[in-house]
């Protein structure tokens, strides 16, 4: 037998891949794509709350700078008031001024306790105007004394000094707390942002009298429960940053399946405000 006709009898080699082959090869490749898509999006999660929590760290240093300099915590400015939270112009200092909460007047500190509902308008104890206005120094001149960011001493009321020493900005926009964002330079609404454009919230709150149990501490239920928490037995105040999906665990649940898109039974509201409030990033201080 000669060679060429051995080599005619000898079987031919395989080319190409057969139907459980490449189905096979399909299947991990989607699955590395999976893998993939998932580590990427927890990647992406922590340099978020990496980023947020060094928001976070930058608005409470703000806060204890500013405390440090006046001797007390920022106020709560009104942001639900019907008239706005700037006062009109006062013709005997031509200089307007913050509505806050004040803790001697008997309304405002039921309402920083959580115990009261004003007729016709959402009470709350969070603001987002009074981190810019007070550790940044966003006001205009006929409010805090000064062009652009930094004012003149601030007063417990709302006010500030009609002149004296300059108090440059305790933090700026560019040191981690998100960004400035003028929604009405005039009105003085100026809001500070995250990095997905949710407004960040200052909470300020005042236990009862006398305190003998963590009931009496009236801390916002966005925190948790202040019996669970020693730091949060003592804080006064609290930032809160949303999370990606821009909740924050105290709307009304109307709001939440608005931003979600779905109606929601009452459990599954509950999951998704559990959800919300896990997904925050939150300091509380005193």
């Amino acid at each position: 037998m000669n060679v060429r006709n051995r080599a005619e009898r000898l079987p031919c080699s395989r080319i190409g891949f057969t139907l459980v082959e490449l189905v096979f090869t399909i299947l991990i490749v989607f699955m590395l794509m999976g893998l993939l898509i998932v580590g990427l999006r927890a990647a992406s999660g922590f340099a978020r709350r990496t980023a947020d929590t060094q928001t976070l760290t930058s608005l409470k240093t703000g806060i204890s700078l500013f405390k440090g300099d006046f001797g007390f915590i920022p106020p709560l400015a009104k942001d639900t008031d019907p008239a706005g939270p700037i006062t009109d112009l006062d013709p005997r200092t031509d200089r307007r001024s913050v509505r806050i909460y004040r803790v001697s007047n008997r309304i405002d500190l039921e309402v920083l306790r959580g115990n009261v509902t004003l007729t016709g308008r959402e009470t709350r104890r969070y603001s987002v105007y009074s981190l810019p206005y007070y550790i940044m120094g966003a006001l205009d001149r006929e409010v805090d004394g000064i062009d652009g960011t930094g004012m003149y001493e601030p007063a417990r009321d709302g006010s500030f000094a009609l002149g004296g020493r300059r108090y440059e900005p305790m933090i700026r926009a560019d040191e981690g707390a998100g960004g400035l964002n003028w929604i009405d330079r005039d009105a003085g609404l100026v809001v500070l942002r995250d990095r997905t454009g949710t407004e960040i919230r200052y909470y300020r709150w005042e236990p009862e009298e006398d305190v003998e149990n963590s009931e009496d501490l009236n801390v916002p239920e966005v925190f948790g429960i202040a019996a669970d928490d020693v730091e949060l037995r003592s804080a006064r105040y609290g930032i809160v940053i949303a999370g990606a999906n821009g909740m924050f665990g105290d709307e009304p649940v109307e709001v939440i399946q608005q931003k979600l898109g779905l109606t929601l039974d009452p459990t599954a509201a509950s999951h998704a405000i559990k959800a919300a409030r896990t997904d925050n990033v939150m300091g509380v201080g005193k």
